[in-house]
């Protein structure tokens, strides 16, 4: 190449950088615009939500050894379901067996339905509760046979009161009765006079 041509070359370099401006230029603004829309999409996208997960409350321990909240829910059990206003006074039958404190205290009260046709009263299970020992602890389980769930269930909460200390009935008791066997003739039964003692072994 000759010195003419190079020449000729590096004067028409700024020619070309001046063509090729404009378009640096529009590159960068379709760039930034783009940027700008992108920015904006993003500002108004909403983010839904997370629902609010609510952990259920922990359950609280029971109270006491086995003999202890054995005689707390069997008390209760008398005083409030088979009391004076108790539904259960009617139509059912309270019955207990439970171990002495040395053989563990395992206990188990049945209510039952009253069954006066029987040479005993005492007829099909309607109620269980169960009380048993483990480890350091004392269990509590409960099992409607036969009620009415929203009997059962004012049941439960009762049972759960007074296996965590709490005594007497509750003072805003649903009005839930059980329902009344057919009348028939034959010796009425009912549950026991006194309070309960803890003796004998316990049917599992």
């Amino acid at each position: 190449m000759s010195r003419f041509g190079f020449e000729m070359r590096l004067a028409d370099a700024p020619r070309a950088t001046a063509r090729l401006a404009p378009v640096v230029l529009a590159a960068a603004a379709i760039a930034a615009c783009s940027n700008s829309l992108e920015t904006a999409s993003l500002a108004k996208l909403q983010v839904p939500e997370l629902p609010k997960i609510e952990l259920p409350e922990a359950t609280p321990p029971v109270v006491g050894t086995p003999t202890e909240v054995y005689t707390r829910i069997a008390r209760g059990a008398l005083s409030c379901w088979f009391g004076a206003n108790g539904p259960l006074k009617a139509t059912h039958i309270f019955h207990a067996e439970a171990e002495p404190p040395h053989k563990g205290g395992r206990a188990q009260i049945v209510i039952h339905e009253k069954d006066l046709t029987a040479p005993s009263p005492r007829g099909l299970k309607a109620y269980r509760v169960q009380i048993a020992p483990d480890g350091e602890r004392t269990t509590i389980a409960v099992e409607n046979l036969k009620l009415a769930k929203p009997l059962g269930d004012a049941m439960e909460q009762d049972v759960r009161r007074w296996g965590v200390g709490e005594i007497g009935c509750r003072e805003a008791a649903p009005a839930w009765t059980a329902a009344a066997p057919a009348p028939t003739a034959g010796p009425a039964g009912g549950p026991h006079a006194g309070p309960p003692e803890a003796s004998g072994s316990a049917r599992r």
